[in-house]
């Protein structure tokens, strides 16, 4: 089921973003390296809702620290390599 997703992308061109390009290259990808915050938004939601919302929650909360654990596989398209990363709060 299609729908859109909501990603956290290292800054451009900052050292993470280059090493997960480079990694990513290696495997024959092409694709942003990101982190899927929330995935399966309804394609019927407005857009506009959509970033309503997104930065109402940002100005009481801050972006999250994402630590990087294992480079894992699966079966999914999408996640067919993947880095899992540990829960913060």
């Amino acid at each position: 089921e299609m729908g859109y997703s909501l990603w956290l992308v290292p800054p451009q061109n900052s050292a993470l973003d280059n090493l997960l390009h480079s990694i990513i290259q290696s495997f024959g990808g092409s694709f942003v390296p990101h982190v899927t915050l929330i995935s399966k938004i309804p394609l019927s939601t407005p857009k506009d809702e959509i970033q309503s919302l997104l930065l109402s929650y940002l100005k009481t909360h801050p972006l999250p620290d994402v630590h990087l654990k294992q480079l894992d596989t699966g079966a999914e398209f999408f996640k067919c390599i993947f880095i899992r990363c540990e829960k913060t709060e």
